[in-house]
């Protein structure tokens, strides 16, 4: 909009005259309209620019505190995730340190357990010597006074009983020994002869139910079973001479094992 310019006109005063008309001041001139247009454009251009600068330095302040509040954040975000890394670590470090000390708790607990067992058997121990102490008091006054205590005697007593007992221990033990190595060499034997006994068994069938030859007569027949019979008796004999060789022999080694004992 264009501001309107009034000019001062006789109508708004009628009643003044001439010397009215000649005491108004000018009329403006269009140059002088000109440069008032001219300096208002500028004018408003001017601060429209001021606008335009402000608002533009508003929205770089806002665009770098946008930036900065960005870069806060990241950087807190990035503090946070350290601190969360160093807390956890330090709930590891607690949790080892909870079982450590459960450990050493556990440690110190069987060791205090240890050093009552200790303190029971020094004690016992104590008695022990005391006792020992006034015995061996006893059997040195005894000795210089040459009266023999009963406690020697029975301790004597008991020495021989138990050196008697130790002696028929080892023959118990060495006869039992003996015994032992007789019975593994009859077992040795046993199995042995048992190997043997299926050997010639097996030989035997082997021999009875050999069907290879092509069938004889009937006088054949009875004569090969005369013959059978005759080799079953001849190994029958020979596995009780030999037999009876080794019980022979196994029995006068245990009659010399137990003429050495």
């Amino acid at each position: 909009m264009e501001p309107s310019v009034e000019s001062p006109s006789s109508s708004s005063h009628p009643n003044q005259g001439p010397t009215s008309f000649m005491g108004s001041p000018p009329l403006p001139s269009p140059d002088s309209d000109k440069r008032f247009w001219s300096s208002l454009r500028g004018r408003v251009d001017s601060l429209l620019e001021q606008r335009n600068a402000k608002s533009s330095n508003l929205n770089m302040n806002k665009s770098e505190r946008v930036k900065r509040l960005k870069e806060d954040s990241l950087l807190l975000l990035r503090g946070f995730d350290s601190v969360g890394y160093t807390l956890s670590q330090l709930s590891n470090n607690l949790d080892n340190a909870l079982q450590l000390a459960v450990a050493m708790a556990t440690k110190t607990a069987s060791l205090a357990r240890e050093l009552k067992s200790l303190k029971s058997n020094i004690c016992f121990m104590q008695e022990r010597c005391a006792i020992l102490d006034e015995e061996n008091r006893r059997l040195r006054n005894g000795v210089s006074t040459g009266v023999r205590p009963e406690e020697d005697d029975l301790v004597r007593l008991q020495m021989e009983a138990l050196l008697a007992e130790k002696s028929r221990l080892a023959n118990e033990n060495a006869n039992l020994t003996r015994e032992n190595q007789c019975l593994y060499q009859l077992a040795e034997y046993h199995q042995l002869t048992s190997q043997d006994l299926l050997l010639s068994y097996d030989e035997a069938i082997g021999m009875c139910l050999d069907f290879s030859a092509s069938p004889p007569a009937i006088v054949k027949e009875a004569e090969g079973q005369g013959q059978g019979q005759g080799q079953r008796d001849c190994i029958d004999k020979e596995i009780t001479q030999t037999s009876r060789a080794d019980h022979f022999s196994f029995s006068t080694s245990l009659d010399e094992l137990h003429q050495e004992e």
